[in-house]
C-alpha cells in the first residue's frame, strides 16, 4: 500500500472494487491529507540473448506510484558513493529484489504507524466521560469498518513475505551472470522477512485491539441501560408510593363520601315524599350506568391491540 492524495488512485484500486483503502486521523484528531492505497509492483526478468546465462530486470510501476519510483532511484544510484561489496558485483537482480522490498516494507511500517496512532485516538474517546450515544455509535461503526482492513492487509503482508521465504532459495539466483547469487539474494531478503512477520504481528495487535474497543463499548452500552433501567424502577417505585398513599387517602373518605350521598338521595324511604323516587330504581340506574361505563371501557382498550395485531400480519403479507 501508498498513499495518495484525495481522489488519486493507482490502477490496481481501481481495478478491485474490494480493495483495502482508508484515510487515518492524526495524533490531533484531524484526517490526513492523503489515503492509502493498494498497488502494484511488477519486476520483470529478462534473459540476454547475446551472453549466455545473463538477465536483465525490469520494474514496471503504476503512472501515479510516483513515490515508489523515487524511492528505488535513490536506492540503486546510492552505489555511486558507496564501494559494492563482492555479493553486490555479483548480484544486481538480488540487489533489485532487495531495493524493491525495501520500499514495500518501508510503506507497510508507515502504514502501521498511522494506523496504531488512528487508534490510539479511537482509544482515548471510547474512555472519555464526555462519551455521547451518538459519538458512542459512531465510533463501533468506524471500528467495525476497521475489521475488514486488518484482514485485507495481513493477507497481502503474508503474500509478501511467502513471496520473500521462496526467493531467498529459487533455483533462479544459482547461476546469473557468471556467479551463485543464491547466499546473496538470501543475505538480502532474510532481514525483509523479519520485518515483514513482525509487521503481521503488529497487524494482528491491531485487530485484538479493534475487537476489544467494540467489547469495551457494547460494554459501556449495557452499564448505562442498566443505569437508565435503575432509574426508571425507582421512579416507578416513588409512584407505587404515591398511589399507595391515594388509596389510603380513598379507603378513609370514600365511606363518608359513600354515606353522605345516600343520605343525601331523594328517595320515599328517606323523605317520605310520595313525589320522590323509590329505592329500587337508584339500583335501576347504577347498575345500568355501571354496565355502560365498563362496557364502553371494555371496547376501548380491544382497539389499539386489534390494530398492534393487524400490523405484522400486513408486513407478513407485504415480505
Amino acid at each position: 500500500m501508498d498513499r495518495y492524495d484525495i481522489g488519486v488512485k493507482p490502477t490496481e484500486a481501481e481495478r478491485l472494487a474490494t480493495s483495502p483503502c482508508y484515510r487515518f486521523r492524526g495524533s490531533d484528531g484531524e484526517y490526513k491529507p492523503h489515503v492509502w492505497h493498494i498497488t502494484c509492483i511488477r519486476l520483470i526478468y529478462l534473459r540476454n540473448d547475446d551472453y549466455p546465462n545473463t538477465f536483465r530486470a525490469v520494474i514496471q510501476l503504476d503512472p501515479v506510484d510516483t513515490a515508489i519510483a523515487d524511492g528505488l532511484a535513490r536506492l540503486m544510484t546510492r552505489d555511486k558513493e558507496i564501494s559494492p561489496n563482492k555479493a553486490e558485483e555479483h548480484a544486481g537482480l538480488g540487489q533489485l529484489l532487495g531495493h524493491t522490498f525495501s520500499i514495500i516494507t518501508f510503506n507497510w511500517t508507515a502504514f502501521l504507524i498511522e494506523a496504531e496512532s488512528h487508534l490510539e485516538g479511537m482509544s482515548t474517546e471510547c474512555l472519555s466521560t464526555s462519551l455521547s450515544p451518538s459519538l458512542q455509535l459512531s465510533t463501533t461503526r468506524a471500528l467495525h469498518k476497521l475489521l475488514p482492513l486488518w484482514t485485507q492487509v495481513r493477507r497481502r503482508l503474508i503474500a509478501a513475505k511467502d513471496l520473500a521465504e521462496q526467493l531467498t532459495t529459487h533455483p533462479f539466483f544459482n547461476s546469473i551472470n557468471g556467479a551463485d547469487n543464491t547466499a546473496a539474494v538470501h543475505a538480502r531478503l532474510v532481514r525483509k522477512v523479519k520485518i515483514l512477520d513482525d509487521q503481521i504481528g503488529r497487524c494482528n495487535e491491531l485487530a485484538e485491539q479493534t475487537q476489544v474497543l467494540i467489547s469495551l463499548l457494547f460494554n459501556i452500552a449495557t452499564v448505562q441501560d442498566a443505569r437508565a433501567a435503575v432509574e426508571e424502577s425507582r421512579a416507578a417505585n416513588e409512584v407505587a408510593v404515591s398511589v399507595q398513599r391515594v388509596a389510603v387517602l380513598t379507603f378513609v373518605f370514600l365511606p363518608l363520601t359513600l354515606a353522605s350521598s345516600i343520605f343525601g338521595m331523594n328517595i320515599v324511604e328517606i323523605t317520605g315524599g310520595e313525589s320522590d323516587s323509590p329505592l329500587w330504581a337508584y339500583f335501576v340506574l347504577a347498575v345500568s350506568l355501571m354496565a355502560a361505563t365498563f362496557g364502553g371501557w371494555y371496547l376501548w382498550s380491544k382497539v389499539p391491540l386489534e390494530r398492534i395485531r393487524r400490523r405484522p400480519e400486513q408486513v407478513v403479507k407485504d415480505v
